[in-house]
């Protein structure tokens, strides 16, 4: 399930300038966070992320907030 996200990350790291993501309202769920996660984990200039209006519940909650943790650009997540 967590293929989704796939293409759009490998995008990601191609295209490091990126500083604003929106992924609201498209019905993702934790386990299809897991790519995204891992590119949070070393993104050099994403400052706006927005995963609101997704399924991410406790699991994907934690799972962001232990990559978060190692990012120090991002401003804010909504």
């Amino acid at each position: 399930p967590y293929l989704r996200l796939q293409p759009i990350c490998e995008s990601l790291a191609l295209h490091r300038s990126l500083a604003r993501l929106d992924l609201s309202n498209n019905g993702l769920s934790a386990s299809e966070i897991a790519p995204l996660a891992s590119y949070l984990s070393h993104s050099p200039s994403l400052t706006h992320l927005d995963l609101s209006r997704n399924t991410l519940k406790d699991k994907g909650a934690t799972l962001l907030a232990g990559v978060l943790l190692a990012n120090d650009t991002l401003l804010t997540l909504s």
